[in-house]
């Protein structure tokens, strides 16, 4: 599944790594570390 340009690989499939931004108007994405 892609979003945003942003896909994960298959050795993780936990879907709470893709980034996201925390507000609305947030003007970055926050990232995860595997």
């Amino acid at each position: 599944m892609r979003i945003r340009g942003f896909e994960l690989v298959s050795s993780f499939t936990n879907e709470n790594l893709l980034p996201k931004r925390e507000t609305a108007h947030a003007a970055g994405y926050d990232l995860k570390v595997a």
